[in-house]
């Protein structure tokens, strides 16, 4: 599981700040990510996977 906060302790993103996850790469096996959005292809190859793209508000409540 990737979370906002596992995002923002690894230095991958300034805390606070909105993340968008883009596409790149291939995934082999099913994870969940949370962030504030995801391009179309990345979400449909975590989804693909088996995994789950979670996207978040940035006052972090789940969008619609």
């Amino acid at each position: 599981e990737i979370t906002l906060e596992s995002i923002y302790a690894r230095g991958l993103a300034k805390n606070g700040c909105p993340v968008k996850i883009l596409s790149r790469g291939e995934l082999e096996s099913a994870v969940s990510v949370e962030a504030h959005k995801f391009s179309k292809a990345a979400a449909e190859k975590i989804e693909k996977a088996g995994g789950k793209a979670t996207a978040f508000e940035k006052d972090g409540k789940a969008a619609e």
